[in-house]
């Protein structure tokens, strides 16, 4: 609540905003949350690992916390340890040890991070990483046998990187501990109710970087708008993902290359990329380009805006892991 000097209608008053959550998440499992098959995958591949970072990136109320929370529950065992640090804590997991910032009695994000390493954790949620210590902290437990997932405030799962940089953990150690990136908005979706097809334009195709024809292959919807959806036309919403996988290459950019080295080379790899989520739920019919404009960051999806200068002749040498952070591949086993 703020104390307002004046209103619209140049009175003096209070406003508020409330922020009202579900008991609980309304997502049951993975399959749930937005991904394509392929990016599903990927991130599936992700958890089953028993160390590494995996980064949620993405504006306040763009779902982070709801994917957090679906993830820990899908991994979630008897014979894995898993705890939580949050600020604050928005819904209770069963059989999750979760545990809440407190800044007024020193339980900060770090020092509530080193307390619960001391618990022998599996695998560990650090609501935001917002200081040098809780990164450094954060990035060492992931290459020291546990799965560490976080959140961070950027664009796009490409500028997570140099955000997790600027807050000061070697680059190096980086470069080992990410797994992948998830950036995320919502979307909202064409009502079921009163759907209806959509002949696209050749601008609105030529915006995505689609050709008419390619776009007319496809079921583009809009709502009519109807009682269910109180005549907006939209009713529920819908993630739109960027998932950015760390392969050698980009683990090798992370550590001795700059993010435009990394954007380029992302373009010729089968990147994720939001322009490639946002197309795929416009010709799946569940959600339209005015909504997808409204929600996605510009240089996201128009690919003209993707230019780069021409790529400096540069070799990057192949670096070994050090021996000290091993490199697991497999499922995740209980410790003992």
């Amino acid at each position: 609540t703020i104390p307002c000097v004046s209103n619209r209608k140049g009175e003096t008053e209070e406003k508020a905003v409330l922020r009202l959550l579900r008991q609980q998440n309304s997502h049951q499992s993975i399959q749930d949350l937005g991904f394509t098959a392929h990016t599903r995958a990927l991130y599936q591949s992700w958890l089953e690992q028993p160390q590494g970072m995996i980064i949620l990136t993405g504006p306040t109320g763009s779902g982070k916390t709801s994917t957090l929370y679906t993830s820990l529950r899908a991994i979630a065992q008897e014979s894995v340890n898993i705890i939580t640090v949050e600020d604050p804590v928005e819904y209770v997991l069963p059989g999750i040890t979760q545990t809440q910032v407190n800044e007024a009695s020193g339980m900060s994000f770090g020092a509530c991070l080193r307390a619960i390493l001391r618990q022998d954790p599996d695998v560990v949620m650090i609501g935001e990483v917002r200081d040098p210590e809780t990164a450094e902290t954060a990035v060492r437990a992931a290459l020291t046998g546990h799965l560490v997932f976080t959140t961070l405030h950027t664009n796009d799962a490409v500028g997570a990187i140099p955000r997790l940089k600027d807050i000061g953990p070697d680059p190096g150690l980086i470069s080992d501990a990410l797994l992948g990136v998830i950036a995320q908005r919502l979307v909202r979706r064409v009502c079921p109710h009163c759907a209806e097809a959509y002949t696209p334009t050749a601008k609105e195709a030529n915006f995505l970087g689609l050709s008419l024809s390619e776009a007319l292959e496809h079921n583009w919807q809009k709502g009519r708008g109807c009682s269910h959806c109180f005549n907006s036309g939209y009713l529920g919403r819908e993630a739109v993902m960027e998932v950015l996988h760390v392969d050698d290459t980009i683990r090798q950019i992370i550590y001795e290359g700059s993010i435009t080295d990394l954007r380029r080379y992302l373009q010729t790899s089968g990147f994720a990329s939001f322009r490639a989520a946002a197309i795929d739920k416009i010709n799946a019919g569940l959600t339209t380009l005015e909504e997808v404009k409204r929600v996605l960051p510009m240089s996201a999806l128009n690919p003209r805006t993707m230019a780069f200068p021409a790529p400096v002749q540069t070799a990057f040498v192949a670096r070994s892991v050090p021996e000290h952070f091993p490199a697991f591949v497999g499922h995740r086993s209980p410790k003992g």
